[in-house]
């Protein structure tokens, strides 16, 4: 039985308006390019793991990589998609797509729901946080109310550790005095299932925008989601 839930934020809690299919779809449409959702979905999962990917490396002893040489490596990725290089087929239209990335501004709203169900849970369960996050996501919290429903917020940026590095979740474990076969994890990326795993934890996966786990991750998801309601029905 479990005695605390853990939250991710990012994807999870919150939700950035516009989302990011959106971004990717318009960002095409502005270069006079026309592109299916599931193109947009394979640009958002190479996004999404080329970060964490790079994060896992620098755990393990990799150089970090500084912003712009991230950019490009990211960026080289999106471009051998194949029916992103199908369309991109000048240097002048990547230019102009990736500048146009470079533009985005998305901003955080909580995710329909997400108050209802951390109250609900708050009379059972003790909650936590654990998140690869800026120092300001504190700040937030307390701002859109969420904040007074977690008995521990662990942030990357203040801890000096990021998900799946086991310290972030030993330290969260520390600051709650608990065990970590007592939680239960709730995140959407395929790196958070591997690293409360890895950290002894039980897994809900938030799953998003993926078809299946990335083959290179072996851990698996206890549970598996599509939106943050379905919660309730597993506990």
């Amino acid at each position: 039985m479990y005695k605390v839930i853990v939250f991710d934020v990012g994807d999870t809690l919150i939700e950035y308006v516009p989302d990011q299919i959106t971004v990717v779809t318009d960002r095409f449409a502005d270069i006079g390019i026309e592109i299916g959702r599931e193109t947009a979905l394979e640009v958002s999962r190479i996004t999404e793991l080329s970060v964490a990917e790079q994060i896992l490396r620098e755990i393990n002893g990799a150089e970090r990589m500084d912003d712009d040489a991230f950019m490009a490596y990211i960026n080289d990725r999106i471009m051998a998609i194949p029916t992103v290089s199908e369309q991109l087929k000048s240097d002048a239209l990547k230019d102009a797509f990736i500048a146009g990335m470079k533009r985005v501004k998305q901003k955080k709203t909580v995710k329909k729901n997400v108050h209802r169900i951390l109250q609900m849970l708050k009379e059972k369960y003790r909650l936590g946080i654990i998140s690869n996050y800026s120092a300001e996501l504190s700040d937030y919290l307390k701002e859109c109310g969420l904040y007074s429903y977690f008995d521990a917020v662990v942030i990357s940026a203040e801890v000096g550790y990021e998900k799946p590095d086991p310290r972030i979740y030993k330290y969260f474990l520390e600051k709650m005095s608990c065990d970590a076969a007592d939680c239960l994890y709730v995140g959407d990326h395929p790196f958070d299932v591997m690293g409360a795993k890895r950290a002894g934890m039980g897994m809900v996966w938030l799953n998003n925008i993926y078809d299946n786990m990335p083959e290179f991750i072996k851990e698996k998801p206890d549970y598996t989601i599509r939106t943050i309601d379905k919660l309730t029905e597993i506990l």
